[in-house]
């Protein structure tokens, strides 16, 4: 089974090409709802992946969902009666074998709200409304909840319905008819130059000064941090590789090297001070290994951030710790996220174009790095105000009269003009005695 890629409308779509059950060729058209423009890696992973579900489904793997309503199965009423619910809960374990546990730590805690909502009404998969799904969402946003929140609610819902429908669960897709949700733009707190040098102050000597530090020299995420290993760090070439990450479910740790997007991995310049705060933590970890003995765990010495016994840190101890130490000198309080907005705004400040931010942080495109830190970049502003001032300044017309530069004054030989006066006026006595004498 093929597919390929079309752009309509500024938006990419995706073609799947297949064959029915009588062998005539046939296409399925797939909205991607992703934007032409830098999106083309990110349209080809959806295609690839509809092209996946859709031989799952010519092939029958998605006739049995759950077992214990294959008694209702009728023909052309597939699931008819299947409780909303139960479908949610399909698809979350369907997408938890391909995608990272904390995404689908997060799709688990929506169903709360799922419940909350379809679950206690006992609505059926043949009972979900468009109208249904628009009020879940407005009776959330009477609640105060952001539409980035919202957004991520619609992220199980709207492929679930969708699910229900290529598998013939169900005859529509309530989904495709719902309000858009736009996702609001955020705006991170962040510290300047002067913030900076506070904090840098109060954390001397702080359990965590040296994750603070390598936060602020590079703009890493909290689980890219803490998932730092020694071989990302090369000494002799002077780089420092993001690779891996770790992030804590449910008090478990999962380690992965999947990262959040392709442009995540990224190998940057190894900074010295940053280099001088590495090997002063090496020489440390070293020392606490001797000293503890065999009770030093040395399950995750490959990691650079462990505390003294050996132990991984966990990211809400990162977070909390920070909180502490600004409370307790009376910083600006924000958020150890927001150390990454922090470097991008110190280097926005410093002239770094927004390309060069993009590649630093690690975004997937432009558009991201652009969205979250344009309003910071005053200085090009300054500059294209600067441009504009010099390419439309005019002068007023005195301004004009008073630049116009006088012909230049030359001085006539006296004689030489006595002589050309007399020249003329016989030349105009010659022409009138002809004129009579005519």
């Amino acid at each position: 089974m093929k597919g390929s890629l079309v752009i309509k409308n500024g938006y990419y779509y995706g073609i799947i090409y297949y064959k029915d059950e009588n062998g005539v060729n046939k296409q399925k058209w797939v909205n991607t709802k992703l934007k032409e423009r830098g999106n083309k890696k990110e349209a080809k992973k959806i295609l690839d992946n509809e092209i996946k579900l859709f031989e799952q489904q010519l092939n029958g793997e998605n006739n049995v969902v759950i077992k214990q309503e294959e008694n209702v199965i009728r023909n052309g009423d597939l699931y008819s009666t299947m409780p909303f619910m139960d479908l949610i809960n399909y698809y979350i374990d369907k997408k938890a074998k391909i995608i990272d546990p904390i995404t689908v730590h997060g799709y688990r805690i929506y169903t709360n709200q799922y419940q909350e909502y379809f679950g206690k009404n006992n609505v059926k998969v043949c009972d979900v409304t468009t109208e249904m799904l628009n009020d879940f969402y407005n009776y959330h946003r009477k609640r105060g909840l952001s539409e980035t929140t919202i957004k991520h609610y619609a992220t199980v819902l709207n492929p679930a319905l969708k699910l229900a429908y290529n598998s013939k669960i169900s005859d529509r897709n309530p989904a495709e008819m719902v309000d858009p949700i736009k996702r609001q733009k955020y705006r991170g707190e962040y510290y300047d130059k002067n913030d900076m040098e506070k904090l840098f102050e109060v954390i001397k000597d702080s359990k965590i000064e040296d994750a603070i530090k390598v936060a602020c020299y590079y703009g890493f995420r909290r689980s890219e941090i803490i998932g730092l290993q020694w071989d990302a760090v090369d000494f002799e070439k002077k780089t420092i590789t993001v690779k891996n990450k770790v992030v804590f479910v449910d008090g478990q740790i999962y380690a992965s090297e999947k990262l959040k997007t392709r442009a995540s991995y990224r190998t940057l310049p190894l900074i010295k001070d940053v280099e001088d705060i590495l090997i002063n933590l090496k020489k440390k970890t070293e020392a606490n290994q001797k000293f503890f003995g065999n009770c030093y765990n040395h399950t995750y010495d490959s990691y650079l951030f462990v505390n003294d016994m050996g132990e991984l840190r966990r990211p809400s101890y990162l977070s909390h710790e920070f909180e502490m130490i600004l409370k307790k000198n009376g910083l600006k309080q924000i958020r150890f996220h927001d150390l990454r907005h922090s470097c991008a705004s110190l280097l926005i400040a410093n002239g770094i174009p927004i390309k060069q931010i993009q590649e630093w942080l690690g975004h997937a495109n432009f558009g991201t790095t652009a969205d979250i830190y344009s309003h910071l970049d005053f200085n090009s502003k300054k500059e294209s105000a600067n441009t504009l001032k010099d390419v439309f300044t005019f002068s007023s017309p005195e301004e004009k009269e008073e630049n116009v530069e006088e012909p230049e004054k030359v001085e006539i030989d006296k004689d030489l003009y006595e002589e050309f006066e007399e020249f003329r006026q016989w030349k105009a006595k010659r022409k009138k005695q002809k004129d009579f004498e005519m």
